[in-house]
């Protein structure tokens, strides 16, 4: 319905300056870019295929694919072992998913253990 409206405000300018296009096509890019700041996504790994599932973000950010450390094939990680960027990526999660602020280690286990309250994030093998 966006590309719609959107198509039809090319085509008001396509026929000359009119201010019903312009006001139409402002209209669509602050539809754009508020969907932009406050819709995220994380990928389930289900099977054999990749599901994404959306969400609304409790803060704006530019950023739109989240990752969930916790969720990925390749089994729970001891918190120990997370790089930091990993560690980055899980306070992303928290933050924009959740918003929950993390400062230290501490805090992001227990927003950790809140997301996954049947995860043990200390035991590798659950």
């Amino acid at each position: 319905m966006i590309l719609l409206i959107f198509f039809k405000s090319i085509n008001f300018f396509q026929r000359g300056f009119h201010k019903k296009g312009c006001i139409i096509l402002l209209i669509n890019f602050f539809i754009f870019f508020a969907s932009w700041f406050f819709t995220g996504y994380i990928i389930y790994p289900f099977d054999d295929k990749p599901i994404p599932h959306f969400f609304l973000k409790k803060n704006p950010t530019f950023q739109l694919k989240f990752y969930d450390i916790y969720l990925q094939d390749g089994g729970i990680p001891k918190f120990e072992n997370l790089s930091k960027k990993q560690k980055q990526r899980q306070i992303n999660y928290c933050k924009y998913r959740y918003n929950i602020h993390i400062n230290n280690d501490n805090e992001l286990i227990s927003c950790i253990r809140k997301i996954h309250p049947y995860t043990d994030v200390n035991n590798p093998n659950g």
